[in-house]
């Protein structure tokens, strides 16, 4: 991605981030619900709860990865403002 003073791209790029990252956040919360369903029905075999246990970890990792996301586009959005309020200057 190359971007030069525009706006318009970074716009674009916000939303798709920001699409990508409700869809993983969306993967994650049906993942988590499968597990725990199946874990409600009886698979409680020692290797099950290793998976079980793994995912949940995956899943804090997840959550600091979009964390650090959001983070990421307030930055790109801080950035398109800032863009935005340089072309709106008339001389």
């Amino acid at each position: 991605m190359k971007i030069h003073n525009d706006f318009l791209s970074l716009d674009q790029e916000m939303k798709v981030i920001q699409k990508e990252l409700e869809e993983l956040t969306n993967i994650r919360k049906q993942l988590t619900e499968q597990i725990n369903s199946l874990y409600s029905n009886g698979f409680k075999d020692s290797k099950f709860t290793e998976l079980k246990t793994a995912v949940e970890k995956s899943g804090n990792t997840i959550t600091e990865f979009n964390k650090s996301m959001q983070l990421a586009l307030v930055e790109l959005q801080n950035r398109s403002q800032l863009i935005k309020q340089y072309y709106a200057v008339k001389l």
